[in-house]
């Protein structure tokens, strides 16, 4: 039976993934197969980047990525956003680096407000149905 990696969204089922017992052993067998190039590696830091680099691809074959902590509040398209800016600053371009950086960070503000008001939302309905244990905890 082969294990096949979970997407993002389900991420109860991606920790149960890691309990498998076959994705278990198949993460063995392709880590163990990944092995058999460190033995004519002689430069430690190029044997520890390759050992590094082939445990996580192994992983996120087997396992799947763990889905992002994003702090609760912070958009799929501020992410983009984010990545765009980056790329930017990395390839040099300084006007466009500053355009997207003032865009992301306008989108990080919208995502926050946007989240505190859920919240608010949120504790509010529990405090009016006298449902005092669930507003605290969302405090």
């Amino acid at each position: 039976m082969k294990c096949e990696a979970l997407p993002l969204q389900e991420a109860g089922s991606w920790a149960q993934k890691l309990k498998d017992l076959t994705c278990a052993h198949e993460y063995a067998v392709a880590v163990s197969n990944r092995f058999d190039v460190l033995g004519a590696l002689g430069d430690p830091v190029e044997l520890w980047d390759t050992f590094k680099r082939e445990t996580l691809q192994a992983a996120k074959e087997c396992i799947g990525e763990r889905p992002r902590s994003r702090r609760g509040f912070v958009s799929t398209e501020t992410l983009e956003k984010i990545e765009e800016s980056r790329a930017a600053r990395l390839a040099g371009n300084r006007d466009q680096h500053r355009a997207l950086s003032c865009r992301t960070r306008t989108l990080l503000r919208r995502d926050k407000e946007r989240y505190v008001r859920s919240l608010a939302e949120d504790v509010e309905g529990h405090l009016n149905a006298n449902d005092l244990r669930p507003a605290y905890r969302a405090l």
